[in-house]
């Protein structure tokens, strides 16, 4: 069921900007080293000092803060004034200069307790210990797409590997994963090396990641810079393969595509990843497409589900064996 969206203001445009711009990266936490927490300290305190006193931790920041607030205000009409949020999975885009902290910061500023999935399902550590693991957007739109989760083990920290009858009935193993994600605005391309929906996380050998704000779809069209859209259908695809090929030096394909955005839904998009992913020698991927514009909220709303179900605050009915959860995840979504 889908609950509510916002579209992205241009201030929020040019926060995703900014935090996509490698000059941006700093230390943050968790750190390696003693160094580079000392190193940060004077960031930190900063940013604790503006929180101390309600302003949200940085500019960036409380935009997206504002952005929440927006969605939490839409949701909460919609399910009637009864209702209060305080708590809902939120994923975010894997951008360069973009860190955890930054979403649970903004999500505090904006009254809402970020869900994610068990710090101890994660490959890595969070900065603040009271709040789960945040999925990142290609996290999200593979459990979003039913993929990469146990459909009957849901504390599980893998993928099922072995139904009743002794077969993988959702597990595909060690998977070259890429998420084309198109928006009106950008296409981001994430590509990493992973078993599940928790494991999805960046290596040195198996991560890219392409941020492209001249490729939004608004230059499609009589209105923008390619008036004839098959020439821009021809520059996407031209610019997706390139990026593919970058991430793939060995020459093998990708398991597994995922596209997402408000864009990725229109048929000419899918022809042109069809006919990429045909090109591909040796075994094609499968590609995962199911309602891309909702495919991260459905996925943030999975994962946090589990996360209340790991913490018992989701039951399981002992006459059914169906999960009677306590509180509904909601597909939300920020529209950039």
């Amino acid at each position: 069921m889908k609950i509510a969206r916002v579209s992205g203001d241009e201030a929020y445009i040019q926060t995703m900007r900014y935090f996509s711009i490698p000059g941006h990266r700093h230390r943050a936490p968790p750190y390696v080293t003693f160094e580079d927490q000392l190193r940060d300290w004077p960031r930190e305190a900063l940013r604790s000092i503006c929180k101390y006193f309600g302003l949200p931790a940085t500019s960036e920041v409380g935009v997206v803060a504002s952005m929440l607030r927006q969605l939490r205000v839409e949701a909460e009409n919609y399910l009637g004034n009864k209702v209060t949020i305080t708590r809902a999975g939120i994923s975010y885009p894997r951008l360069t200069a973009m860190y955890v902290e930054d979403i649970d910061d903004a999500s505090l500023h904006a009254g809402i307790i970020p869900l994610g999935y068990p710090r101890e399902w994660s490959r890595h550590s969070t900065p603040d210990p009271r709040f789960p693991q945040p999925p990142n957007h290609a996290e999200a739109v593979l459990a979003g797409n039913g993929a990469g989760i146990c459909t009957h083990n849901l504390t599980g920290i893998h993928c099922c590997k072995y139904d009743a009858n002794g077969v993988c009935s959702v597990g595909f193993g060690q998977a070259r994963t890429c998420m084309v994600h198109l928006t009106t605005e950008a296409m981001e391309i994430d590509v990493s090396g992973r078993h599940d929906a928790w494991a999805l996380r960046p290596s040195n050998s198996s991560h890219a990641l392409h941020m492209d704000f001249t490729a939004g779809t608004k230059i499609r069209g009589s209105d923008g810079y390619f008036s004839d859209p098959r020439d821009y259908d021809r520059y996407l695809k031209h610019r997706i393969h390139a990026v593919w090929e970058a991430s793939l030096p060995d020459g093998k394909g990708f398991d597994i595509v995922l596209l997402a955005g408000d864009e990725a839904g229109q048929s000419w998009f899918l022809e042109i990843i069809e006919n990429l992913v045909a090109a591909i020698p040796d075994y094609p991927p499968h590609i995962y497409h199911a309602d891309p514009d909702f495919a991260a909220a459905r996925g943030s709303a999975e994962l946090a589900f589990r996360w209340l179900f790991a913490n018992g605050e989701i039951g399981v009915s002992s006459a059914s064996g169906q999960t009677v959860p306590s509180m509904v995840g909601m597909p939300l979504r920020i529209r950039s």
